[in-house]
């Protein structure tokens, strides 16, 4: 084999690897277009009150760049939207309101026609939630950072619990751009718990959100599938 050749091939080696690192799955792991996460319909009804007991029944998110087989996140989609709940170890809470994840919350990231293209779209959205521990329990801080998502259309509650926090959600289809959903569809997805006062990033979805500046590439996240 020439030199040149030796050099691509290692390189390309070297590319491939990368992914796998930066992803935790690979392009054929959980999480990845050819083998998306399902994401249970909700068979009751959700009360958004900071309280995890409504969802005591469903099984939480794998969390693949994590390495769980079951994370902080649970997630469900009813007939008007996304439902979730992060259930979140960290004792220590510390807000940025105006930059949540430069301390403590959940963001999320949507791409809702899964066209996983290399740059921001139309289709793609960030949303930040952070607890407000100034304010009580209650409601959650809500911050959009990409995206034409509207904070005040987001619902989100949040409570202290023993060695951390919970936020639970409702985010509208109409707010990612989603007609009527049904089981089946795809969507990008991922998520990451930020704790940047303490330990950094305490859990992410399927890429590291500073890895190549994936927080906007959605070719870099992973995707969920709507079930039964």
């Amino acid at each position: 084999m020439c030199t040149s050749n030796a050099k691509r091939l290692a390189l390309a080696g070297g590319l491939f690897l990368a992914i796998l690192v930066r992803t935790g799955a690979g392009e054929d792991g959980i999480g990845s277009p050819k083998k998306p996460v399902m994401v249970p319909k909700l068979t009751e009804k959700i009360v958004l009150d900071g309280d995890p007991a409504d969802w005591a029944k469903i099984k939480p998110l794998p969390a693949p760049f994590a390495k769980k087989d079951a994370g902080m996140l649970t997630l469900g989609w009813a007939d008007d939207g996304f439902y979730g709940c992060a259930q979140v170890k960290d004792p220590k809470i510390t807000i940025d309101e105006e930059s949540p994840w430069n301390g403590d919350c959940l963001e999320l990231w949507f791409e809702s026609d899964c066209a996983r293209k290399d740059e921001m779209s139309d289709s793609s959205f960030q949303i930040a939630l952070a607890p407000n521990p100034a304010k009580g329990a209650g409601g959650c801080i809500i911050v959009i950072p990409q995206g034409s998502a509207s904070s005040d259309k987001i619902t989100a509650k949040w409570k202290p619990v023993a060695g951390g926090y919970v936020i639970e959600f409702f985010i509208p289809f109409a707010q990612l751009k989603l007609a009527k959903m049904a089981e089946g569809t795809q969507i990008g997805f991922h998520y990451a718990i930020d704790d940047m006062d303490d330990k950094g990033i305490l859990e992410q979805f399927y890429c590291d959100k500073s890895e190549d500046d994936a927080w906007k590439h959605p070719n870099l996240w992973g995707v969920i599938k709507l079930g039964k």
